[in-house]
């Protein structure tokens, strides 16, 4: 069995018939988490959320089963596999060019990524506003509650 990235993960999943495809448009205001939630968090994968250019995937490491199959080991070896890689960390891997690098995003907006809202909260919260392509202030990039809510 060996380790799988990100991607080669989701490729088997979905082979294998355990990963969900959401097609249809999804909302990040309570939507998704919903989905998310009524799927009791096994592997989904949404192609459109409606606030967003990005797909969004969930419930990869929703269980020790899934942890142990993208790592490449079984279910039982595990915890050892873990406790082996805290007691004796291997150095990074260093490559020329890696997946990572198939797009180069010059402009740097954090707004254009999903930001799932999961449930209303009690004391008003600021959710970064992206309109008009406004920079957040500061209360908002760190999400504090506003002091006169």
């Amino acid at each position: 069995m060996a380790k799988l990235g990100l991607r080669s993960f989701i490729e088997v999943l979905d082979k294998n018939g355990e990963l969900t495809r959401i097609t249809k448009p999804v909302s990040t205001e309570y939507e998704l988490a919903g989905i998310i939630e009524a799927l009791r968090e096994r592997p989904v994968y949404f192609e459109k959320v409606k606030e967003s250019i990005y797909p969004v995937v969930a419930g990869l490491v929703s269980s020790k089963e899934f942890i142990a199959r993208s790592l490449g080991v079984q279910k039982d070896k595990l915890l050892p596999k873990l406790s082996g890689a805290i007691e004796h960390p291997e150095p990074p891997q260093v490559i020329k060019r890696g997946a990572c690098q198939e797009v180069v995003e010059t402009d740097v907006d954090l707004c254009k990524l999903p930001n799932a809202l999961h449930r209303k909260r009690r004391r008003k919260i600021h959710r970064v506003s992206c309109n008009n392509h406004q920079r957040p202030s500061i209360r908002q990039k760190h999400m504090f509650p506003s002091p006169h809510a």
